[in-house]
């Protein structure tokens, strides 16, 4: 580590971003705040309607603690303004103003996520956004997609879940067949895989989680690469654990109390299961490679034994 490296960590962090620039940050963020009110109040009522986003809320909250957890490779700011800086900002709110003209919900929610990032250049220089890329970037996970893209996608997730459920169900021994996206039963009863079921929520959360991991992991990029694209047979293979236990419970119990009561809890079960698996693939990619710790040489041991 060079002498400039180790100032750097030891310096507090005001230190490090300076009272100037973080009030010249404050004063931005908050006038970005006021402009994105509109934008803010949809997000949030997305975030409360729509559990497929519930996990929104946190995002933010995440995005800080992932920034707060690398303070100490903080590196020096820039005492001088960024005007390329000034240049997103204005980026940022014209896309927001035309999209909210335009009905692009997509582009409008990420328009803050640009400007924010214009206003850490503006006011830190660009060693500071660079450091802040990463947490800066994980605030794109609390934008939601546009209805048109979350109802297509639901169709084929829904399709697989259906197929994948009645296939498990009758390798396991029971009588089920898919009528679209129905299960029915030899009993008479029918599983209905809705569009809450087709796991799309599952699919947004874990995947969110998986690179909140891979950003808090020291690990090779490769790794990280692996381990977020594992996030998505993860949850469906929660999901249509879900289905499956839902068909084997209505093929055995008649009672609608216990029915309902079961289908809730299975629900709340995916959350755990998957982080099992979630967990189950990290531990398997951290020991995919064991490195082996550079030992000194014996040097003297054939010389001790020559003698």
């Amino acid at each position: 580590m060079s002498v400039a490296e180790n100032t750097a960590v030891q310096a507090p962090v005001l230190d490090r971003l300076g009272m100037k620039n973080i009030v010249t940050f404050g004063v931005l963020v908050a006038a970005l705040l006021v402009a994105f009110i509109p934008t803010l109040r949809s997000l949030s009522d997305r975030w409360a309607s729509d559990p497929q986003y519930s996990h929104g809320y946190l995002v933010p909250f995440f995005s800080f603690f992932l920034a707060w957890s690398r303070r100490a490779t903080l590196p020096f700011a820039n005492q001088h303004l960024r005007w390329l800086g000034f240049v997103m900002i204005a980026l940022g709110l014209g896309f927001r103003f035309a999209a909210s003209v335009w009905n692009a919900d997509l582009i409008e929610d990420s328009s803050l996520v640009l400007a924010v990032a214009g206003a850490t250049l503006a006011a830190f220089g660009w060693d500071v956004f660079r450091w802040a890329a990463a947490p800066l970037a994980f605030l794109l996970l609390m934008v939601p997609l546009p209805h048109a893209v979350s109802t297509f996608a639901r169709k084929p997730l829904r399709r697989l879940g259906t197929l994948v459920g009645v296939t498990l169900m009758q390798v396991l021994g029971f009588a089920a067949f898919a009528s679209g996206n129905t299960i029915e039963l030899a009993n008479g009863s029918k599983v209905g895989v809705a569009e809450a079921c087709s796991g799309l929520r599952m699919l947004m959360v874990f995947v969110a989680l998986a690179v909140a991991m891979a950003l808090l992991s020291d690990r090779p990029i490769w790794e990280r690469l692996l381990l977020v694209i594992s996030s998505v047979p993860i949850a469906l293979i929660a999901n249509i654990l879900r289905i499956v236990a839902t068909g084997v419970l209505y093929a055995e119990v008649e009672d609608p109390g216990i029915r309902e009561k079961a289908h809730d809890w299975f629900g709340l079960a995916m959350m755990p299961v998957g982080l099992v698996l979630l967990g189950g693939v990290s531990w398997i990619l951290s020991r995919l490679l064991i490195v082996e710790q550079d030992r000194p040489l014996e040097v003297d041991a054939p010389l001790s034994r020559a003698r």
